[in-house]
């Protein structure tokens, strides 16, 4: 996706149909917060991103929302990060990719900024945005997969197809 068509892309959305806000890949899963928080974390892990953070969300716990309804993961691809050093620094002030897990009645909300979108105001990441939103996608579709039909069976190797899916 190149900036100039960023708008006018439907947003990615699975499994229950929830409205998000333009600059966000969103799913909705059957499974628990923790298993969905354990799938986020393995796949990211099984791609190479290090994993900064995954606790429960100590701002959300300070504004009196309690620890079992949200986690956040924070996740740094390596190579991706040297790109952006490369091609425009100023850019790393998105990074790391931010994953935000919600207790959903019964199952998970999974939330990140889509960075086809985010990086969309800087020059020369055209490439390294698409890259790293399909990275962001492929995770969600982890999450679906493994938790499909409230099997949780874990993620899966294979990639699926991209899906961009009016929400």
């Amino acid at each position: 996706m190149t900036p100039s068509n960023a708008a006018s892309t439907p947003r990615f959305a699975r499994a229950t149909h929830i409205v998000s806000p333009a600059h966000q890949l969103i799913v909705g899963v059957p499974c628990p917060l923790e298993r969905a928080t354990t799938v986020v974390v393995s796949t990211l892990e099984q791609w190479g991103f290090l994993v900064f953070a995954e606790e429960p969300a100590a701002s959300l716990t300070n504004a009196f929302i309690t620890r079992s309804v949200a986690r956040q993961v924070l996740a740094l691809d390596p190579r991706h990060a040297n790109l952006i050093l490369a091609h425009n620094p100023s850019a790393l002030i998105e990074l790391p990719l931010k994953f935000m897990i919600l207790a959903s009645g019964g199952g998970a909300t999974v939330r990140c900024n889509d960075p086809a979108v985010v990086f969309a105001t800087y020059d020369g990441l055209a490439l390294v945005a698409e890259e790293l939103s399909a990275l962001c996608q492929s995770v969600l579709r982890a999450i679906i997969r493994a938790c499909s039909d409230s099997t949780c069976s874990g993620p899966s190797e294979s990639a699926a197809p991209l899906l961009r899916i009016q929400s």
